[in-house]
């Protein structure tokens, strides 16, 4: 049965945009098949175009790779291979969204983490110098450099 608001040509089934004035999104093959012989709410319109991707869901490796369409409330996916093979499955995207979320929060965690070294890395660790006293000297250098040799080694050797 076609969802209310939506348009099927016998081949082509239509889905509404998701936001208005926005494109319609065209469902074909077996994700069409699968909308028409099963209960499907006319408000869980596609949201992208079928497409094939190299992992159904992060959250269920064992589906591999397949093809794919997602909707509002869901995805349909039909795998290359295994036992679900050729087949459509109804994914869950809360289940991948939890899954999701918890992969960014650790990506967020080691960046955290991978950043605080950086700036660890590039922190001097010397200790005891006297800032100002060093910029005066390198100061002094660069004026001395214009008298000769033996002025600016002079201030090279004194001690800080």
């Amino acid at each position: 049965m076609v969802p209310a608001g939506w348009t099927d040509n016998g081949s082509v089934l239509v889905s509404p945009s998701s936001t208005q004035g926005g494109p319609d999104v065209h469902i074909t093959g077996p994700f069409r098949d699968y909308i028409l012989a099963n209960p499907w709410p006319p408000s869980n319109v596609a949201l992208t175009p079928g497409m094939h991707v190299e992992q159904l869901e992060l959250s269920n490796p064992s589906l591999g790779s397949g093809w794919q369409q997602t909707f509002r409330y869901a995805m349909l996916g039909k795998p290359d291979s295994g036992l679900m093979a050729g087949k459509v499955v109804f994914e869950w995207l809360g289940v991948e969204l939890v899954h999701v979320r918890t992969l960014y929060a650790q990506a967020q965690a080691q960046i955290a983490t991978l950043q605080q070294e950086l700036a660890q890395a590039h922190t001097p660790t010397v200790t005891g110098i006297d800032e100002a006293k060093v910029a005066s000297r390198l100061t002094a250098i660069g004026l001395a450099s214009h008298n000769g040799d033996a002025a600016i080694q002079q201030l090279v050797a004194q001690p800080l």
